[in-house]
């Protein structure tokens, strides 16, 4: 049977984290006039676009449904922003052992996914502007679930009517850099490959108690053995 391997994106199979804090931080200025720091956007990266979004504002006591009203707009500015940062980068923010993985998995006719907190045309740009995209057959973004667990239930939903057959959840693995990654598909039941190429230190992911825990993706023959594959 055919695997859905759902991957993140940041952290996991890219590092553009500078491109992403800064870009929330001039629409953080921009819609809603806060000036937020850098440690306290780091605080909630792992999670959906709206959990990032709202998260430092909530702490400042802005109102909720302030900040509903103008998530559209900051989405949109968000968008803005990031799509100046990302026009200065290509496949050099691809990290290593990436490419490899992809095209092995590919060939061997398993199933990729993306999951990401990223809006939809966010998440897309990324991918065309990385070369990243022609891997990738199914997408769950930010923009559609509150919860990485959602998430990948949305990822498991497309690929079952993209391909017409029932995915069982032990043929379903995720692949993050996160505790949100880590957690979400526990709560979802499926098997969970940690990576420590992110913001969270290996000793952190590691108390989650994932299934497999890599330092990289760099050894392709390693990581091929999670999914319980060999080259």
């Amino acid at each position: 049977m055919r695997k859905l391997i759902l991957f993140d994106l940041d952290g996991t199979l890219v590092d553009i984290f500078d491109e992403h804090i800064n870009s929330f931080i001039r629409m953080e200025k921009e819609v809603f006039g806060v000036d937020i720091a850098p440690e306290d956007m780091i605080k909630n990266i792992g999670h959906p676009a709206r959990v990032v979004i709202a998260g430092p504002l909530l702490e400042r006591g802005i109102d909720p449904k302030v900040i509903e009203k103008r998530m559209e707009t900051a989405y949109q500015s968000y968008k803005k922003q990031l799509g100046k940062a990302l026009k200065r980068i290509g496949e050099d923010v691809v990290l290593p052992g990436v490419f490899r993985l992809l095209e092995v998995l590919s060939q061997r006719g398993e199933i990729l996914g993306l999951i990401t907190g990223n809006i939809s045309t966010v998440g897309m740009l990324i991918l065309e502007r990385t070369g990243l995209v022609k891997y990738f057959k199914v997408h769950s973004f930010g923009d559609v679930a509150a919860k990485r667990s959602q998430m990948i239930e949305r990822a498991v939903e497309l690929a079952e009517e993209k391909y017409g057959f029932t995915i069982k959840k032990e043929d379903v693995f995720i692949v993050g850099d996160s505790i949100p990654d880590i957690r979400g598909g526990k709560e979802f039941g499926c098997k969970t490959i940690a990576v420590a190429t992110g913001l969270t230190k290996g000793s952190d992911l590691e108390k989650e108690k994932p299934d497999f825990l890599f330092s990289s993706l760099e050894n392709t023959e390693e990581v091929l053995k999670a999914f319980g594959d060999q080259i």
